[in-house]
């Protein structure tokens, strides 16, 4: 026998709306969890100088010092170098467009007095640090 009076089931109709939103949530997260590995891991970090060693530090008048400087972050391959000396030159001065130059001979001035070395290191992003180390000049003969 049969339930006359029990009401029909009623159509199951699909909410595509909602399964369209919970779809559009999932690939939004995606992409953010992508972006962010993307900026920690692939991205090369800043551009940054660690030190500036003068070997030695104490020049005396008319002799050299070898001077380098030692950068992390960046291109490291397409790195840029401008050095300049306030009274002293740099000796095997490099061209400001050429590569790998973390490396210069210094020449001390014929006075006997503290110089200013100035490092400008960037690349071709255009991203730039700059840092200075000071050398000591006195007299021949004197250490």
């Amino acid at each position: 026998m049969r339930n006359t009076k029990r009401k029909p089931e009623p159509e199951k109709k699909r909410d595509w709306w909602a399964l369209l939103s919970s779809i559009m949530a999932v690939l939004g997260w995606g992409l953010i969890i992508i972006y962010y590995i993307w900026v920690m891991f692939l991205k090369p970090p800043p551009l940054e100088i660690k030190g500036v060693q003068v070997t030695p530090r104490t020049v005396q008048t008319g002799h050299t010092a070898s001077i380098r400087v030692f950068t992390t972050g960046g291109d490291e391959k397409e790195l840029r170098y401008i050095w300049a000396a306030q009274k002293g030159t740099i000796g095997e001065k490099p061209s400001p467009f050429q590569h790998y130059e973390d490396k210069v001979t210094y020449v001390a001035p014929a006075l006997p007095t503290p110089d200013v070395i100035t490092i400008i290191v960037y690349d071709n992003e255009g991203k730039e640090a700059r840092d200075f180390a000071i050398v000591t000049i006195v007299e021949r003969g004197e250490k």
